[in-house]
């Protein structure tokens, strides 16, 4: 899960220098639910954390609409729905989705990637786990090319075991915000993934 993953530089930041208006967008939804999207001025995101559970990383999430068209508020779906990925991966050892989402370059997704291949590989088995997005902004750096996304993302508490039972890691509930850089090139693509402590980059 994100607790395992070592963050990556927050190189991606830069794409925002010299861009002299952002737009932006907030949404607040379990992670692979509906997430509703809502417009906000630049610099004042406002979102209220979401106390109810995900439906669960045993199924893959839903695709927002607004995933369809690069924009803010697509790059925000977008993130979510990466993290419902994410999770849903972990559990099924299935990595097709998001494997397809992951550019070449974001180094996050393809140590994860790696790490689930393994760990089913080898018989492992993920117990729980799930995710909650309680706040998602996006912002346009470069219309209809460059983009970012913030979230915080509470992680459910989760355990792996080996193919005979023992437990091999055991993971606390936890929370984390997370930078996005994404892409649009006939489509989505996560070009890098920063894990921070929360609210280092989300309102408190």
């Amino acid at each position: 899960m994100l607790r395992r993953r070592t963050a990556q530089g927050a190189f991606a930041i830069a794409l925002l220098t010299g861009v002299p208006s952002v737009a932006s967008c907030t949404t607040v939804a379990p992670s692979g639910g509906g997430a509703t999207v809502s417009s906000s001025p630049t610099g004042s995101p406002a979102a209220s954390a979401s106390q109810s559970a995900p439906p669960g990383p045993d199924a893959p999430p839903e695709r927002d609409p607004a995933m369809d068209t690069p924009s803010a508020d697509g790059a925000a779906a977008l993130a979510e729905y990466f993290v419902g990925v994410y999770e849903y991966a972990y559990t099924s050892g299935d990595t097709a989705e998001l494997d397809r989402l992951s550019s070449d370059s974001c180094s996050f997704c393809h140590s994860a990637i790696s790490d689930i291949n393994q760990s089913h590989a080898a018989g492992e088995t993920e117990e729980g786990g799930g995710a909650v997005v309680e706040y998602a902004d996006g912002a346009e750096a470069s219309p209809s090319e460059w983009y970012t996304a913030t979230l915080r993302v509470k992680q459910l508490a989760s355990t792996r075991r080996s193919a005979t039972g023992e437990v091999v890691v055991q993971d606390p509930e936890s929370k984390f915000d997370l930078y996005f850089a994404i892409s649009w090139v006939d489509g989505w693509q996560v070009d890098a993934v920063d894990v921070m402590e929360p609210g280092s980059l989300t309102p408190s």
